[in-house]
């Protein structure tokens, strides 16, 4: 049995292996990779440039992690973040399972870079949201 955070990283880790597949076959690379949560609505304009870094929201209530809901990053960035999977025992060892803990170790393990665009739970998160009335 998989807990609810082994389930989110363990589908993400198969549609990165499907995405890896995929470029092998048809000899392609996706610039952009959007990574979210299937139970997200976002309601507001992301802004971001693609580079090298994984774009993650502002928008988190640990100050010590990243918002796990979302990222925005290149092809072979997205490859490193979904071997969070493969890393959650070793992560899980550590103290720590929470879902956000564990993305952010997997950040820090691939050494990859991060920048954070704006977004607050009222706007970027509309199912979660106290206003959600307004989006809906």
């Amino acid at each position: 049995n998989f807990s609810s955070s082994q389930c989110q990283y363990y589908t993400q880790y198969a549609v990165s292996e499907l995405l890896r597949d995929h470029s092998i076959i048809y000899g392609t690379k996706y610039d952009m990779v959007i990574r979210s949560r299937f139970d997200l609505a976002c309601g507001q304009d992301i802004e971001f440039t693609l580079d090298d870094s994984v774009w993650v929201p502002s928008c988190c209530p640990y100050s010590d992690r990243v918002n796990d809901m979302f990222s925005i990053s290149n092809y072979d960035n997205y490859l490193k973040l979904s071997q969070v999977f493969l890393n959650l025992k070793e992560f899980e060892k550590e103290g720590k399972a929470e879902m956000e803990w564990a993305l952010m170790r997997q950040i820090e393990k691939e050494n990859l870079s991060i920048k954070r665009f704006k977004a607050d739970y009222e706007t970027f998160d509309v199912v979660r949201s106290t206003t959600k009335h307004k989006y809906v």
